[in-house]
């Protein structure tokens, strides 16, 4: 098994890279060189845009948050406001229906007192 992995086609290893370099030249070992340096590249490029991302990602996340926060601080003054008009209404309308009732009933004692002066 090991004869296998040193032969192949009768030849050692070696003298098979040694035909390729008499063969290709510098060729093979200058595409070999440039995609190591690519393959380097595009792991460089592949990790500053994760990093990127996951910047973006605790952007965004902190932004949400932040609007989140400002959405329940507006909500709970709309509550209020709403709540403190909704009260101001209602003594409005408390204070309209007593003059009302008082109106009606200066209206009925000076019907009565009328009614009293015809008989």
């Amino acid at each position: 098994m090991s004869e296998k992995k040193i032969k192949q086609n009768g030849l050692v290893r070696g003298e098979l890279n040694t035909i390729r370099d008499i063969l290709m030249g510098q060729q093979i070992s200058e595409y070999e060189d440039r995609f190591s340096n690519l393959e380097k590249g595009f792991d460089l490029l592949k990790a500053q845009i994760l990093n990127e991302m996951q910047d973006l990602k605790t952007t965004s996340d902190s932004n949400t948050r932040i609007m989140n926060e400002n959405i329940n601080i507006k909500l709970k003054e709309l509550e209020q406001n709403l709540k403190g008009n909704t009260e101001k209404l209602s003594e409005e309308l408390n204070t309209t229906k007593k003059n009302l009732n008082e109106k009606i009933a200066i209206s009925f004692i000076e019907f009565g007192k009328k009614m009293l002066e015809e008989l």
